[in-house]
């Protein structure tokens, strides 16, 4: 019986271990890129510019009428921006940079009907 015991507590461990892994590769592939807080509005403005300029970046949703068009400001519609260019470009770190303007974060900026993938 003693070695049953063991042998499920085994298994339990390297199940948890693995669900531990999967989370935590889940939680690392899950960052967005926004503008640093200290970034200008110069910054913010060609951040968007060239974001929206370049090939596979969708910035509808930040026109008039878009899904993410409010908040209304630079700073919300760079971070979609800078967001999908980053997606665009295969989620590299380099690819966030913007002239050190952009950083990488956990947390979500998607609100209301305005998503970030």
């Amino acid at each position: 019986m003693a070695m049953a015991s063991t042998t499920n507590v085994f298994l339990f461990s390297i199940l948890v271990l693995n669900l531990l892994t999967v989370t935590t590769s889940q939680q690392a592939e899950k960052k967005f890129c926004v503008p640093k807080p200290d970034a200008n509005d110069q910054a913010l403005q060609a951040n968007i510019d060239y974001a929206c300029g370049s090939p596979g970046v969708d910035c509808k949703p930040i026109q008039a009428g878009g899904d993410c068009f409010e908040p209304s400001n630079l700073k919300s519609h760079a971070a979609f921006a800078m967001h999908a260019y980053y997606n665009a470009n295969g989620r590299a770190e380099q690819s966030c940079d913007f002239y050190q303007s952009g950083t990488l974060t956990v947390e979500n900026p998607s609100s209301g009907k305005c998503f970030f993938v």
